[in-house]
C-alpha cells in the first residue's frame, strides 16, 4: 500500500513563510530530527537556497529499482509524464531527472551496465553523493566502482531493493524482520573487503518509502553533504512527508503508551498506522475530527414510565438542569398530565430525549400488551420505571417484557424527602436515616423478589435533592448500560451532581485530548509550527471544559457566591477580549516549561508538537481541582438550606 501523498496539502502554507525562521535557532543536525528543537527548526526553516546545486548518481544494474527510486524520492507516480521509465536495454546515454519544484536537485540515472569492462571514466567530481543498486547481490563490479568513489572521497551508499519474494507470503512482522535481518547479514559478508558495517546497508521499498530503511538512508545522505546542499537535499517534499510520518508514527505510539482510551477508539496503535497509511495525517486528522464529533450524531431516548404523582416530570427536570418554572420544563402536578408518549428535549443537547409515559391499569392502557404495542416500547433506549410507594404488578410485568427485549431498566422509588420527613416527625430523636433507607430499600427488594429483580436495580432519589442518596450512582448505572457513543452523548449532557460524575467527566475529556493534539500535529505539518492554530484549538477546549464542568460564567449569581479565592480560579479559564492570547497561556505555564514566547509574526514554544497535549492536560488538571471546590462550596450551601428547612 503506498502512502499517501500528502505534501500538497502540507506545504501549501511554506512559500509565505519570512526568512526570519532561518535566525530563530542554528541549523542542527539531521540525525537529530527527533529532537523538539530540531523539529522547529526544520519546519521553520523552509526556504531553499536558490543558487544551490545538487546532483545525485543512481548506480546500477537494469532492474534494480533506479528509476522507481527516482520516481518515489521526487513524489510521482509511475505514470507522471516526468516520471523515469525503465529501460528493458540499457544504453550509454545519462539519464537526468530534475525534482519538479526545484530544478537545481537533478538525479543522474548512470544507464551503462555496470558489469560493462568498458565503464567509461566518469566526471566523478560531478556529482554529490553516489547511490549504488542492485535487486540482488552485490558483485565485484560494485565493489570496483565503489573503491573508485571511496578514492575520490565522494559519499558512497549501497541499496538493496526489497522485491516480494524476499517477504514471507503470510504478513509475519517477525519473520519479516528476521528475514531482512539475514538478508542483511548476507549482504554485508559479500562487502566485507570495504569494510562496511550491516547498518551501513540500506533495505528500501520505493513502493513503500515509509518502511524499513528509506527515510533512514536519506538521513544518511543529507547527513554526508556539505550544509547549503543537505539544506537544499532536506527541503525535498517527499522527505519532508517521510520525517513527518515518522514524527505522527512516534506521536501516536507514545500516546498510546500513556493512554489507553486510544484503544476505545482505534484499538490499537496499528489500526491508526493503517488509517495512517491509507490516507495520510490528513485522512487521520478527519478520521479524528469524526471520532471526536461522533458523540453528536447519535440519539438516545430514554423512556420515564409511572402513574400519575410519582414525580416523573420532576425527575425529567432535575435531570435536564432545570427549575420547574422553566419554560421548557415539564409541567408538574399530582394530576396525570400525559395520555401520550411526550418528549423533552435536553436544553442543549437535543439528541437527547426523555419520554414522559402514561402508566399502565388505566381504561386506555388496560394492559402491558396494550402498552406496549401502542407505545413501540423497542424505539427507546432504556427504561426508568418509578413509584412513589410500592411497584404494582404491571410495573414488574413490563420490567420483564423490557428483559426479554435485552434492553436496560431501573426501578426508581421516588420523594424520599418526603419519606425522611414523615419518619423525623413520627419518630424524633430515636430518628435513623439509615434505618430508613435500609427499610425502603429491603421492602423494594421484597416488592421484586418474585421476578428475581435484585437490589442493585433498585434506586431511591429524591428530585429535590439530586446529590443525596442513589441519583448520583442512578446516572453512573444509565451510562454504564449505553454503548460508548450514547454513553459519550449522555455524560456530557448530565449535570455533575457529584464528585464521582464530575470525575467521570474529567476522564472522558482527558480520553479526547490525544485526538486533539493529533489535529495540532497535523497543522504543523502543513503550516510552521506557530501556535496560533493551537490557540484556537486549546481555547475552544477551554471552552468547552468549562460547560462541562459547569463553571459559573463571570458576573453570575453563581459566581459571585464563590469565595473570592475561587472566583480568581474561575477567572483564569476566560480569556478576557483585551487580554494578550499569548499572557493568558502563560498563565497556565507558571514553571515556563513551554517557553511560549513571540518570534516575529510566530507565537512559537520549545515543544511545539507535544505542546496541545501536555497543555490541555496541564490545564484539566488545573480545572478539575478548581471543580471540584466550586463543588465543595456548593454542596456546603445546599447542606445548610437543607438543614435550615428540616429545622423548620
Amino acid at each position: 500500500m503506498k502512502l499517501h501523498d500528502a505534501s500538497a496539502v502540507w506545504l501549501s502554507g511554506w512559500t509565505a513563510i519570512s526568512k526570519f525562521s532561518q535566525q530563530y535557532m542554528a541549523t542542527s543536525n539531521f540525525q537529530e530530527a527527533g529532537s523538539e528543537e530540531s523539529s522547529l527548526v526544520f519546519y521553520l526553516d523552509v526556504i531553499s537556497k536558490d543558487d544551490v546545486e545538487l546532483d545525485i548518481a543512481i548506480v546500477g544494474e537494469n532492474g534494480s529499482g533506479r528509476s522507481c527510486f527516482v520516481n518515489a524520492i521526487r513524489g510521482l507516480e509511475e505514470d507522471d509524464r516526468n516520471a523515469a521509465k525503465p529501460r528493458e536495454r540499457e544504453t550509454k546515454e545519462l539519464n537526468l531527472f530534475v525534482h519538479p519544484e526545484n530544478p537545481n536537485i537533478r538525479f543522474w540515472i548512470l544507464t551503462m551496465s555496470i558489469h560493462d569492462a568498458t565503464f567509461p571514466c566518469l566526471e566523478i567530481e560531478k556529482y554529490d553523493a553516489f547511490l549504488i543498486f542492485t535487486a540482488g547481490f552485490f558483485s565485484e563490479r560494485h565493489k570496483q566502482f565503489a573503491e573508485m568513489i571511496k578514492y575520490n572521497n565522494r559519499p558512497l551508499f549501497f541499496i538493496r531493493i526489497i522485491i516480494d519474494y524476499d517477504l514471507p507470503k503470510e504478513e509475519d512482522e517477525i519473520l519479516t524482520e528476521q528475514l531482512l535481518k539475514d538478508l542483511r547479514r548476507s549482504l554485508a559478508v559479500k562487502l566485507q573487503d570495504l569494510h562496511l558495517g550491516e547498518d551501513e546497508i540500506y533495505l528500501i521499498s520505493n513502493h513503500h518509502p515509509n518502511k524499513w530503511d528509506f527515510l533512514k538512508l536519506t538521513k544518511a545522505i543529507a547527513d554526508a553533504l556539505p550544509s547549503s546542499k543537505k539544506e537544499c537535499f532536506i527541503k525535498i517534499p517527499k522527505i519532508q512527508e517521510l520525517v513527518a510520518s515518522e514524527k505522527f508514527q512516534d506521536f501516536i505510539q507514545g500516546i498510546e503508551a500513556k493512554n489507553k482510551s486510544i484503544k476505545r477508539f482505534f484499538g490499537n496503535v496499528h489500526e491508526v498506522e493503517q488509517s495512517f497509511l491509507r490516507s495520510g495525517i490528513v485522512g487521520v486528522q478527519r478520521a479524528m475530527k469524526k471520532k471526536l464529533e461522533r458523540w453528536k450524531e447519535v440519539t438516545i431516548n430514554l423512556a420515564i414510565v409511572g402513574n400519575s404523582g410519582v414525580g416523573k416530570s420532576s425527575f425529567i427536570n432535575t435531570i435536564r438542569g432545570l427549575e420547574d418554572n422553566d419554560p421548557l420544563a415539564a409541567e408538574t402536578g399530582i394530576e396525570e398530565k400525559t395520555q401520550a408518549p411526550t418528549p423533552f428535549y435536553h436544553p442543549t443537547y437535543q439528541n437527547v430525549c426523555f419520554w414522559d409515559l402514561p402508566g399502565i391499569g388505566t381504561p386506555t392502557l388496560p394492559d402491558i400488551e396494550t402498552f406496549c404495542k401502542k407505545f413501540a416500547i423497542e424505539k427507546y433506549d432504556t427504561f426508568l420505571i418509578m413509584s412513589a410507594t410500592r411497584f404494582t404488578e404491571y410495573d414488574l410485568q413490563l420490567a420483564m417484557k423490557i428483559q426479554s427485549m435485552e434492553k436496560s431498566f431501573f426501578f426508581i422509588r421516588t420523594k424520599i424527602d418526603n419519606d425522611k420527613k414523615a419518619e423525623k416527625r413520627k419518630l424524633k430523636k430515636e430518628f435513623n436515616e439509615e434505618e430508613m433507607l435500609k427499610t425502603l430499600r429491603n421492602g423494594c427488594v421484597e416488592n421484586l423478589q418474585n421476578f428475581n429483580f435484585g437490589e442493585d436495580k433498585i434506586f431511591l432519589i429524591s428530585n429535590w435533592a439530586p446529590t443525596k442518596w442513589d441519583f448520583d450512582r442512578l446516572k453512573l448505572a444509565i451510562l454504564d448500560q449505553l454503548p460508548s457513543k450514547q454513553k459519550e452523548l449522555l455524560t456530557f449532557s448530565l449535570c455533575t451532581c457529584s464528585k464521582t460524575l464530575l470525575k467521570e467527566k474529567i476522564q472522558l475529556l482527558r480520553g479526547r485530548v490525544w485526538m486533539t493534539a493529533t489535529a495540532s500535529v497535523a497543522s504543523k505539518f502543513g503550516l510552521a509550527p506557530s501556535l496560533r492554530v493551537d490557540e484556537k484549538l486549546i481555547t475552544s477546549k477551554i471552552k468547552f471544559y468549562r460547560s462541562q464542568l459547569e463553571f459559573p460564567e463571570n458576573n453570575s449569581e453563581e459566581f459571585k457566591m464563590l469565595t473570592e479565592n475561587l472566583q480568581k480560579r474561575v477567572e483564569k479559564f476566560y480569556l478576557k477580549p483585551d487580554q494578550p492570547v499569548l499572557s493568558w497561556l502563560k498563565s497556565f505555564d507558571e514553571g515556563n516549561a513551554y517557553d511560549i514566547k513571540m518570534y516575529g509574526p510566530f507565537m512559537v514554544t520549545n515543544k511545539p508538537f507535544k505542546f496541545v497535549h501536555k497543555f490541555l492536560n496541564l490545564v484539566l488538571d488545573d480545572m478539575e481541582e478548581t471543580a471540584l471546590e466550586i463543588f465543595d462550596e456548593a454542596t456546603t450551601r445546599e447542606q445548610d438550606d437543607v438543614d435550615s428547612d428540616e429545622s423548620e
